[in-house]
């Protein structure tokens, strides 16, 4: 699984099989949007960006975006979070590496040191490179 963006938050994971794209690559399977990225892949099978900043989106060809935040609207978000733990909320589903992500709720870890975006993006990468643990998150 190969992830563009600001990385340095889930690397420490030591996620097997995930690795950094390079700016280079035409395709990630991931971009973790931010508006300090200022080139991207060409296209991506999922876009995450964070709901919550007021800013514009790229033109960029994406099989799946989700929108991570707390608004009611948003495809990614907590149900509640009680350091150190939260409860990971998957609102609609997707399919990503031939696996259909069905809408989900997740007993995640929560790390207070991290943004809230940042902690989305963690808790849902951890999801997506444990497929088989998908089927226990109900």
């Amino acid at each position: 699984m190969t992830i563009f963006g600001d990385v340095s938050h889930i690397l420490p994971l030591h996620l097997p099989d995930v690795t950094a794209a390079d700016e280079k690559e035409e395709h990630a399977d991931i971009v973790l949007f931010s508006p300090e990225v200022h080139s991207l892949p060409k296209h991506c099978t999922l876009f995450l960006f964070d709901a919550t900043r007021q800013v514009k989106l790229p033109k960029m060809e994406a099989d799946f975006a989700v929108s991570c935040g707390m608004c009611a609207h948003d495809s990614l978000s907590f149900s509640s979070i009680l350091p150190p733990r939260a409860l990971l909320t998957l609102m609609r589903s997707f399919v990503f590496d031939g696996v259909l992500y069905e809408p989900l709720e997740a007993k995640v870890p929560f790390d207070t040191s991290l943004s809230l975006y940042r902690n989305l993006t963690c808790a849902f990468v951890r999801t997506l490179a444990n497929p088989e643990a998908k089927e226990e998150l109900a």
